[in-house]
């Protein structure tokens, strides 16, 4: 299917390398389609992303009335990114307006890899809307007036501008900097010839080949303070006064009645002030302890009158402030489902306004509606408005308005328990084209079931291209035993030895996915015999876990390996120490210190494997996998390994994306369904993988593995 991109639009959008691309539109509502094409790798590629990956990219204008939201669109051709900010209008009915482009995509790679969104912020009289631009390799301040007039930098520094904050009158921008792009340039050039030295600090080898070096290192960690007088355009060095001032607008609002409060929030009507206080804060010290719904009629918190229901209280709050009626509005988040209340301060329990089963976020309250993304499992993160009063739902946003003509599979909601009764949850996504009655390959997709229609945790495995290559797809995290630390220790390496100290999350998760596997068996859904498993980071210790104690799964993909004795001599680190000596991963040259690799290897445990592995991994991660992979080479075990230049923990470039998500489906369909996906293209690949199969079928238990045999699917 060859995508149009949408209905509606202004400026366009050119960046390097992707001039003939059309510009970004934003629809209001989708449009109307009949279910008609299976999914395909480059029809995911082509969603339109707005929304929170790991911020936000959503302001409210002060008076309500617009919402300006970044929109991008991946470009696998090109290899980059379109980028282009969006206004909207709060009431609806109109379609955004793209009011300019988004600049070099590079700003808003995140060091991890992925997509990192930045919120625009607004002039006061809601006129302009100001964000943070790179072009030619710089990142200043653009201000985009609403009038229709072009946008123009405002800041002219020469370090990249790094914050920003207009004053509260609109006169005034403050903004910090780094160093000089030209004295960056030079540090790293004399590094570059003189070598890199491994160190603590600036060397850490599991993300990087050569040093990240943090913000500000040539200032001493410390950033340069700015002023712009916007009438004027002049810059000066912040004085004392303006850095208070800019300090002031970037810190969060604090309470002098509660020390441990946090998403705190003022009105102007009889309650001046809202926010989460920790439950048993002397006993709750931990990095996430419980917390419950405050107001008070005095701005500094004093005589707190506390929620006292019980949704009030929890882990998964979010306090959004008051609406114009003077109630309280949150988000309760507990179990995959999102509720969204309204309380009215001295009452004994809240209103419920709407509850949402897929993933509802970053919202923000006007008068009476609050303005949130969302995103289900089939249809991708779009702007909602919900009114406060009626919960009804309205669509602002539409990025994606004719997604409804991809014929996905049917979704179902799971939720059941490990064998030692730990619950947990996921998404079961039914092949597109199901017929009752017929057994069906199950791939695992982890490990945040509501990442589940790009393809979990790092958009890694493309569920719904599996559902149309005829596979079950189970989108999950498994289940996680309870840490009682996390609400009351504040040292979360004490957090992290708990999980890892015999390995009490990933038993929980193996035996979670065992006992799901035998459920969908026992209702003639799957295949026992065709189950796949993938993952990335945490999924990926997910995966290795599994191969080394279960033999329930027949092929396995993976983001990341390297968790063994080996990669002991990947981390030049502190953590090392701390995190991970403590839970048995130490000195190789030491037995007594790493009794804990012998649970996870797939280097010790070698012989004891034989589930065919993928690997597709980045550059900065992969030196971590080179002893496994040798070690299964010698042994004759088959692993596939890729690895991707210039990339992250979340792979980030959408040619590299692309592939990815290609031959992830090329594997699972060669093991799980034996199919061949254009192998004309691809000789040497399959050729390698038929290999592994003639190898794999030669052993002793051939007879238990389904793609082994004249009774092997599809032969």
């Amino acid at each position: 299917m060859k995508r149009s991109i949408f209905t509606a639009g202004a400026a366009s959008l050119l960046l390097a390398g992707a001039a003939s691309a059309a510009p970004l539109t934003l629809a209001v509502s989708p449009a109307p389609a009949t279910p008609a094409e299976p999914m395909t790798t480059q029809g995911l590629m082509s969603i339109v992303e707005i929304g929170p990956t790991f911020s936000s990219s959503m302001s409210l204008s002060p008076d309500g009335r617009r919402f300006a939201v970044m929109a991008h669109l991946a470009q696998p051709g090109t290899n980059t990114y379109q980028a282009a900010w969006f206004v909207g209008e709060t009431a609806g009915g109109k379609a955004p307006v793209n009011v300019g482009d988004g600049g070099d995509p590079e700003l808003y790679k995140v060091v991890s890899g992925g997509w990192g969104n930045e919120a625009a912020q607004w002039s006061p009289e809601s006129k302009a809307i100001y964000y943070r631009k790179k072009v030619n390799g710089a990142v200043q301040v653009w201000m985009n007036p609403l009038d229709g007039s072009p946008a123009r930098a405002v800041t002219a520094s020469p370090g990249d501008v790094t914050g920003y904050r207009l004053s509260l009158d609109g006169s005034t921008l403050y903004f910090t900097s780094d160093a000089p792009r030209a004295e960056i340039a030079a540090a790293q050039a004399a590094e570059y010839r003189a070598g890199y030295h491994a160190d603590d600090k600036d060397f850490l080898l599991l993300y990087l080949r050569k040093p990240f070096h943090p913000t500000y290192y040539l200032q001493g960690g410390k950033p340069a303070y700015w002023a712009v007088d916007l009438a004027s355009g002049a810059t000066r060095l912040a004085a004392p006064e303006d850095q208070a001032a800019f300090m002031a607008l970037q810190r969060e609002a604090t309470l002098l009645g509660d020390a441990h409060a946090s998403g705190v929030r003022f009105g102007t009507g009889a309650f001046k002030a809202t926010w989460l206080s920790v439950v048993n804060p002397e006993v709750n010290r931990g990095l996430t302890p419980p917390r419950q719904i405050v107001a008070s009629t005095a701005s500094d918190g004093a005589h707190p009158v506390v929620c006292a229901d019980a949704a009030c209280r929890g882990n998964g709050l979010e306090n959004l402030g008051f609406d114009a009626a003077g109630e309280v509005v949150f988000v309760r988040y507990e179990n995959g489902v999102r509720q969204l209340y309204a309380w009215r301060p001295g009452a004994a329990r809240p209103r419920l306004v709407k509850t949402v089963q897929e993933v509802i976020s970053d919202c923000r309250l006007t008068a009476r509606e609050a303005i949130c993304f969302l995103e289900t499992p089939t249809w991708p993160n779009h702007l909602v408005s919900v009114d406060l009063a009626s919960g009804t739902l309205k669509t602002l946003a539409e990025p994606n308005p004719d997604f409804g003509h991809w014929k996905l599979g049917q979704v179902k909601r799971l939720d059941w328990t490990s064998a030692h009764g730990v619950p947990t949850w996921g998404y079961l996504v039914y092949p597109a084209d199901y017929q009752p009655g017929h057994r069906y390959p199950l791939v695992f997709v982890q490990y945040s079931p509501q990442e589940c229609l790009r393809g979990g945790v790092g958009d890694e495995f493309p569920t719904h291209v599996f559902s149309a290559h005829g596979m079950m797809v189970l989108c999950t995290g498994g289940a996680h035993p309870h840490n009682p630390l996390d609400a009351t220790d504040p040292d979360n390496r004490k957090e992290f030895v708990w999980d890892y100290v015999g390995f009490r999350r990933q038993v929980e998760v193996l035996s979670s996915y065992e006992e799901i596997i035998h459920k969908l068996d026992h209702d003639g859904l799957v295949d026992p015999k065709r189950v796949g498993i993938t993952g990335l980071s945490s999924g990926a210790e997910a995966v290795l876990y599994a191969l080394v104690h279960s033999k329930a799964f027949a092929a396995a993909g993976a983001a990341q390996i390297g968790i063994d004795e080996f990669s002991y001599f990947g981390y030049i680190h502190p953590g090392i120490d701390i995190m991970m000596k403590p839970i048995g991963w130490g000195d190789p040259y030491k037995p007594a210190e790493n009794f804990g690799y012998k649970d996870i290897s797939l280097s010790t445990n070698v012989d004891r494997i034989d589930t065919p592995l993928i690997v597709q991994t980045a550059d900065r991660e992969y030196l971590n996998a080179v002893p496994t992979f040798r070690r299964w080479r010698d042994a004759g075990k088959s692993m596939d390994l890729y690895v991707f230049d210039d990339e992250y923990h979340v792979k980030w470039q959408p040619a590299h994306r692309l592939n990815v998500y290609n031959r992830y489906v090329d594997w699972f369909d060669f093991w799980l369904n034996d199919r061949e996906n254009d192998r004309a293209a691809k000789p040497e690949q399959y050729a390698l993988w038929e290999g592994f199969r003639a190898k794999e079928c030669a052993m002793p238990n051939a007879g238990e593995k389904a793609y082994c045999g004249a009774s092997a699917p599809g032969r």
